[in-house]
């Protein structure tokens, strides 16, 4: 369901370069380079948005609670609510305080869970009459039905798209409604040091040898506080219907919550299902690397270059987040127990101004204030206090945690040459490059067990580049190579971040892990490129290219079905036994290991897709406009159009092995991969930029001006194993996008002397709106964005 979402967003910028240079001899040449830069962002999202409707509203604890002796005990009711358990804590194990280390271990008077007056645990708060969130209820479990979804949505009315695959028009009651602040604030530090040693053995001899190191060093925090307004949508005045509807002419739907959203009496911190989260990350990247370069002249019309290289990256992250993950997120005291309400602690978002926002479409809410939030409950202060445990771990989501190290190993040798034929120059170079890569990644499982994974793979990437003058100033340029990069350090992490196993005897299905990949292969192809150059002026070019890329693999995320066994080794999957068992009855645990060790699971990682093609043309302009009188001859014009076609052949089934029994019967048939041909995401099939700059040795100006076609982002929309409906990971074989776009923006700088520059940019003058979409033949709207005008300044001083 729709989101409207307002961002606020603080930005501030630091950089500071340097450079040092030495000769001690005519043929020696030493430079040190030094950059250092700040960066801080504080974003806040304040969104207001329906409650997801795919809500599991069966829960069969539930729907048997009270239908027995031992069904009817508050132990048992009160282990439906999210409540709060004591934990002391370990080294794999977060530590939980549910108000004991402030209030001794003894229960509040007249109560039984709950050891903290002002956040009382969420069965006793709704179901004691001592709480002043006591609600009536005939079976004991207040409340308890709202946050499984009930009574479900109500359907009230509906429109198809023009092809009926669609809904482009819903009415809806019964839905819960959202309104909150996410903020997320950081500083990125970054450092960089090279040494560069340049040195002339002879005239025909020369080395460069460089060293250097860089870091960046990120550190952030995310807050986030909602309110709730459960069950909305009777069809009354005040409190009227849910509506979504796409059927008019603009690329925005309208979207219209049926209830006066700046009214704090339509909000509350609903205990147990309201959030006050609190996480911190931090990512750490760092680089080591050095290369020895050697170049000799033959001739005057041969050059022998041979180098080695050896580079090191290393990433490291981690999040910490409150006990119990989402579910901890709820343990908060509500407004009433800190008499306070929502008036206290919001503020009022409207929205809109200068859009084209459809009529009846909701542009003004309440959302929390996070410095109000801040000030009542001290929740950002990584300690207990009277409210609560706000203290954050990692050991939350242990999977959050992991580090990759990448070796980069590299010799090459090239040839540059230089010659005639038909009486005009023909020069370029010819030369292969082979590289050895080593991966080792560590990471957490989410039972905080150690795991790790590794890989090593080689290439050798030949090239040749020739440029021929076929006419004066006329050039024909022709480049052939195979060239590869190198995954994501993120996606290399062997971390298991997901993972559940059915408890139910007898389960052959419902199994599901998400775990990342060391063993993801780059992205290679082979480059074929032709361009037809004419320099018809000074500073003046009109230019004709063409390419071809013939890619043969590419990282693409897939769900397939496998036994564990076919991507753990026994160590992880005891440790995922373990921490799966660490529950429940004795059958329960039965059954779970049962399953792990013999089932099939729905496996979500990165993989390698089989590869497609990437072709086009571009046609390029530039001039200086020198021609032109008086002041008019500082300006200038640049110009290029691209065009490209492509098919990737994307993974919809990644197939499954044929599985047998220990008597070597076929128990599950073999299923061989299937894919299907996609266009490459994020890449426009037409894009064309134009710019006017004026340039004098005091200033310079410019305004650009970029159109991109639509062009599509993902595919598929999900990876899976079964048909929508079917299963819990479907496959939707179809694409999400971005419709065309077409940005004018402008920048200006101004040197007041050598030392001091101040610039100015301007960003998205005309208020060009991001608009997204899903399914490729009968598109929904899925984001309508407009982030506005930007404006940057900036101040560069040197000495």
């Amino acid at each position: 369901m729709p989101t409207i979402n307002q961002q606020e967003l603080e930005q501030e910028r630091l950089g500071i370069t340097g450079s040092l240079q030495w000769q001690p001899t005519d043929r020696t040449k030493v430079t040190f380079d030094g950059v250092y830069s700040r960066f801080y962002n504080n974003s806040t999202n304040y969104q207001i948005s329906a409650v997801g409707l795919n809500r599991n509203n069966t829960t069969a604890n539930y729907n048997t609670a009270g239908s027995t002796a031992a069904t009817s005990t508050d132990a048992y009711k009160r282990a439906l609510y999210n409540g709060c358990n004591f934990n002391a804590g370990s080294a794999i194990v977060q530590a939980v305080d549910c108000g004991q280390s402030l209030n001794a271990t003894t229960p509040v008077a007249g109560y039984t869970y709950s050891f903290n007056p002002n956040n009382l645990d969420p069965f006793e708060y709704y179901n004691n009459p001592l709480s002043v969130g006591y609600a009536a209820s005939a079976d004991g479990l207040a409340m308890r039905d709202k946050f499984i979804g009930r009574p479900s949505a109500k359907l009230v009315d509906a429109a198809l798209s023009e092809s009926g695959a669609n809904a482009a028009y819903l009415k809806l009651g019964n839905v819960d409604m959202r309104s909150a602040a996410d903020q997320q604030y950081y500083v990125t530090f970054f450092q960089q040091g090279s040494l560069n040693l340049e040195h002339e053995f002879s005239d025909r001899l020369k080395m460069t040898a460089i060293y250097g190191q860089s870091r960046s060093y990120n550190k952030g925090t995310g807050l986030l506080a909602d309110y709730l307004k459960l069950d909305s949508g009777n069809g009354t005045a005040g409190n009227d219907y849910f509506t979504y509807d796409e059927r008019g002419d603009g690329a925005m739907p309208m979207v219209n919550f049926g209830f006066d959203a700046t009214n704090p009496g339509n909000w509350d911190l609903v205990k147990g299902y309201s959030s006050l989260r609190i996480y911190r990350t931090v990512a750490d990247n760092r680089y080591e690397g050095g290369r020895v370069d050697f170049s000799y002249d033959v001739d005057d019309d041969l050059t022998v270059k041979f180098g080695f290289s050896r580079r090191k990256y290393s990433f490291y992250t981690t999040r910490e987040g409150r006990a119990g993950g989402s579910n901890g997120e709820t343990l908060i005291p509500s407004l009433k127990e800190a008499n306070s309400s929502v008036a206290a602690t919001s503020r009022l978002i409207s929205w809109g101004n200068g859009l084209d926002v459809p009529a009846g479409t909701t542009t003004a809410f309440l959302a929390p204030d996070l410095d109000k939030f801040g000030a009542l409950f001290d929740f950002n202060c990584n300690c207990i206090n009277k409210w609560g445990d706000w203290r954050t771990s990692r050991l939350s989501n242990p999977a959050n945690t992991f580090g990759v190290d990448e070796v980069d190993t590299g010799a090459f040798v090239q040839f540059d040459y230089r010659t005639t034929l038909f009486d005009r120059e023909l020069r370029g170079n010819l030369g292969t490059r082979y590289a050895i890569t080593e991966v080792e990644s560590n990471g957490l499982t989410n039972t905080s067990r150690p795991i790790y994974g590794e890989n090593k793979y080689t290439d050798l990437l030949p090239s040749l580049n020739a440029s021929y003058e076929v006419a004066d100033n006329m050039l024909l340029r022709f480049g052939a190579a195979k060239v590869m990069a190198r995954p994501l350090l993120g996606n290399l992490a062997p971390s298991i971040t997901a993972f559940t196993a059915p408890n139910g005897a007898g389960a052959t299905t419902g199994g599901t892990i998400t775990v990342g990949n060391p063993k993801l292969e780059p992205f290679r192809a082979i480059n074929l490129d032709l361009s037809l150059e004419w320099y018809f002026s000074s500073g003046s070019l009109i230019s004709v290219a063409v390419f071809d890329k013939d890619v043969s693999s590419f990282p693409q995320t897939v769900v397939n079905s496998g036994t564990l066994s076919s991507i753990l080794d026994q160590a992880s999957i005891n440790d995922l036994i373990s921490g799966a068992t660490g529950t429940g009855t004795p059958a329960q645990i039965a059954a779970v290991t049962a399953y792990i060790n013999s089932q099939s699971f729905d496996i979500r990682q990165f993989r390698d897709a089989p590869g497609g093609y990437i072709r086009g043309f571009e046609i390029g302009y530039q001039q200086n406009l020198t021609f032109l009188p008086g002041f008019l001859d500082k300006l200038g014009v640049q110009a290029n159009y691209t065009h490209l076609e492509s098919e990737l052949q994307y993974i919809i089934d990644p197939g499954q092995l044929e599985v047998k029994n220990a008597a070597g019967v076929v128990t599950t048939p073999g299923r061989a991969q299937s894919v299907a041909p996609g266009p490459f995401t994020g890449a426009s099939p037409d894009s064309f930029n134009f710019t006017v700059y004026y340039d004098t040795e005091k200033w310079t100006a410019r305004v650009s001006t970029a159109y991109r076609s639509e062009y599509y982002t993902q595919y598929p929309i999900a990876s899976g194993s079964c048909n929508p409906g079917f299963c819990d990971s479907p496959l939707v074989n179809d694409f999400l996008g971005s419709q065309s776009t077409t940005n004018v923006d402008a920048s200006f700088s101004y040197k007041f002397n050598k030392n001091m520059s101040l610039s100015v940019e301007a960003l998205n003058l005309t208020k060009e709106t991001s608009n997204r979409f899903g399914y490729a033949d009968d598109p929904v709207v899925t984001q309508y964005a407009a982030p506005g005008r930007q404006f940057f300044v900036g101040f560069r001083m040197t000495y």
